[in-house]
């Protein structure tokens, strides 16, 4: 399945539902995310930047705090906190393909387990509030992921595909090896 991250806005306008989306729980989180719906049948995929759809839990950090998609504070230990940048990330916390039950169990303890969380990763896929187009955010990623140097903030790797069939070869590859899917973001002409 091949998943867009866009604006709330245009997934609405996508699927003729403007002003029947869920709402995000803007009073709690002060980093607007972007939300994924599904690609439009027949959508050609060349000029946008593909990667994985990770199957994990999203954290968004606005800097200070890392949060769920919802706003509500996650649990994280300290040495997890003071290792992320200073800059608004949004991503997934991952364990890998095939262990989403144990990362949920991971995440959603009110206290932290230590050892289980030097396991997990956090993909990057967003730069929330960030100026420049898709492109030029996803090679800011991969720099603040290399600044940083710690294996366990890692940008989620983006792939150009020239049309349909690479696309589709991508997605089976990606669900053959266990993934989820594929996710995509819009060129800037499109306005992400």
């Amino acid at each position: 399945m091949l998943r867009h991250l866009i604006t709330r806005r245009t997934c609405a306008a996508w699927l003729g539902l403007l002003g029947a989306m869920p709402t995000l729980a803007a009073a709690r989180s002060p980093v607007a995310i972007v939300l994924a719906c599904d690609a439009p049948g027949g959508i050609d995929p060349q000029g946008y930047l593909v990667s994985e759809k990770y199957d994990g839990v999203r954290a968004v950090w606005d800097g200070h705090a890392l949060r769920f998609r919802s706003g509500l504070p996650l649990a994280a230990p300290s040495w997890f906190i003071d290792r992320l940048p200073p800059e608004p990330l949004d991503g997934e916390l991952w364990l890998g393909r095939g262990r989403f039950e144990g990362l949920s169990g991971t995440v959603r303890r009110l206290a932290p387990d230590d050892a289980a969380w030097r396991r997990l990763f956090y993909m990057v896929f967003e730069l929330p509030g960030a100026p420049g187009d898709f492109r030029a955010r996803a090679a800011r990623i991969e720099q603040v992921a290399h600044h940083v140097g710690w294996s366990q903030l890692a940008a989620a790797p983006q792939r150009a595909v020239q049309d349909r069939a690479a696309l589709g070869r991508l997605l089976n590859e990606v669900v053959r090896g266990g993934g989820e899917g594929l996710a995509s973001f819009l060129r800037l002409r499109d306005g992400v």
